[in-house]
């Protein structure tokens, strides 16, 4: 297990860890649109307020 600090110290430029940090918002963002429940990836939205399946399954999504 490595210290948050210790990340830090690793040789990228500014330009890169600002990349990497836009990277990290994006992944934060998508991963924040959806609701894990009993393993199966769902979004977080209200059934009446979506037209499309609730679960992310792949048997669900390739009906």
């Amino acid at each position: 297990m490595q210290d948050r600090s210790a990340k830090n110290d690793l040789p990228f430029s500014t330009l890169d860890r600002a990349i990497l940090e836009e990277l990290r918002q994006k992944i934060r963002a998508r991963e924040a649109q959806f609701v894990i429940r009993s393993g199966r990836k769902y979004h977080a939205f209200p059934v009446e307020d979506v037209p499309y399946p609730r679960s992310y399954d792949r048997q669900v999504v390739d009906l």
